[in-house]
């Protein structure tokens, strides 16, 4: 049990005065259980004051070792609120016990009691979502939820392939995996999911441009930067033929956020076996088995973009001509330019999630910027409007020429 410390900090909403000092004796999916100190003016009053202020500190303050230590009312609403600590509380209360006798406090004349309250804290996040004071657990956003909130991301689907392989050679050899991806891509389209035809841009890629050999690695992995895709999965397709005991195919699928490569959803299942060589239709069969689980683990983590933001690029470079360099000192206070784009980085990206690779005179790199789901207006943000703000505060308010240019997930701004 922890132990409360005597200095009773007092917090006033309406008029009414509460105390913060609560803290953690234990908690369930259902129960949460604290111990809480109330004042008053009148005897009476005190121990009703301790347990309202248990819900003041839950709502305002938080409770320490619980959720986080953070409170639980994200988006205030003060009629809420007022009619909830002024007489639905007790809804809430499972039990209460006082703890030792009320006590006068000479300093502020005031009764202090101590209680022990059980709370249906289930309940009560429940009525808290319900009433939109609070976010809906990321565990429990439903795909729907998810695209109408942000977006289902944009997926490309790729081929396994390992280490000196060509993307070019592994489709035109391996009929049957170019067919199982034209089933998967096909099945997140049904699901309501954009996807880029990776092969078509491959194809496209190799008419249009002569690539050497030593090449063809690093243009594939531009092409997969540059592909627009929020994420690409990686299927594999392996097959078990059998006469006797009858076919299976599996599907092996990873999916990574395209500019930063982080993993977010993963799936390998066989099905069941069946007296057929119809590859075709084996496959059909692992994509319904499969796909509808894999896209709702996939969207569960692209909703956590929500709160952790979206992975971009940016890139910084002075163009040969260019009046200025990342050192050049601009804006009324006189800091170097990298500096000042840094700040404006930092104070714009999602909780100031930034990583910086490397700054020279000519050239800045940042590969990971987390940007949010939305701009201050509640609209979507996006690359190419995180770039334009950029570029608005640069040309507008440092007096800093420059243009940009967009590839997928990656904003290239030149000092001019």
């Amino acid at each position: 049990m922890t132990v409360l410390l005597f200095c009773v900090s007092v917090f006033s909403l309406s008029a009414q005065e509460y105390s913060t000092s609560v803290s953690l004796v234990s908690s369930t999916e259902d129960l949460l259980v604290v111990q809480s100190i109330g004042m008053s003016e009148k005897r009476k009053d005190a121990v009703d004051m301790a347990v309202r202020s248990a819900f003041y500190t839950l709502f305002y303050r938080g409770v320490n070792g619980y959720n986080g230590n953070k409170p639980l009312i994200q988006h205030d609403n003060s009629y809420y609120t007022k009619k909830f600590l002024t007489e639905r509380y007790v809804m809430y209360v499972s039990a209460q016990t006082e703890i030792g006798e009320v006590e006068r406090v000479s300093s502020t004349k005031k009764y202090k009691a101590q209680v022990e309250v059980q709370i249906l804290i289930k309940a009560l996040t429940n009525d808290l979502i319900f009433e939109k004071l609070m976010d809906k657990p990321l565990s429990d956003v439903s795909m729907e939820e998810t695209k109408e909130e942000i977006g289902l991301p944009t997926i490309t689907v790729v081929p396994y392939k390992q280490e000196g392989e060509s993307y070019q050679e592994i489709l035109q050899s391996d009929a049957d995996l170019r067919m199982a991806i034209a089933k998967v891509q096909e099945g997140f389209n049904q699901l309501g999911a954009s996807t880029i035809d990776f092969e078509g841009r491959l194809e496209a890629m190799w008419r249009s441009r002569d690539f050497n050999a030593s090449a063809v690695q690093s243009e594939e992995k531009k092409l997969l930067d540059n592909s627009g895709a929020d994420v690409y999965v990686v299927v594999d397709f392996l097959k078990d033929i059998s006469e006797s005991e009858g076919s299976r195919v599996s599907l092996n699928m990873k999916a990574y956020v395209t500019a930063s490569g982080e993993n977010l959803s993963s799936s390998v299942g066989w099905t069941n076996r069946f007296h057929t060589k119809d590859l075709d239709k084996l496959c059909v069969y692992a994509v319904e088995g499969q796909l509808k689980g894999f896209l709702e683990d996939l969207s569960l983590n692209f909703a956590r973009r929500i709160d952790g933001g979206k992975s971009v690029v940016l890139r910084i470079t002075r163009l040969p001509n260019s009046v200025n360099t990342l050192e050049s000192k601009v804006g009324a206070q006189g800091y170097a330019l990298s500096n000042v784009i840094r700040r404006w980085v930092r104070a714009n990206s999602q909780n100031g999630k930034y990583h910086l690779q490397g700054v020279v005179a000519d050239e800045m790199i940042f590969d990971d910027i987390k940007i949010p789901a939305k701009d201050v207006d509640g609209l979507p943000m996006d690359v190419a409007q995180f770039g334009d703000n950029l570029l608005y505060f640069l040309n507008t308010e440092m007096n800093v020429p420059c243009k940009m240019t967009i590839d997928g997930n990656s904003i290239y701004i030149n000092l001019k």
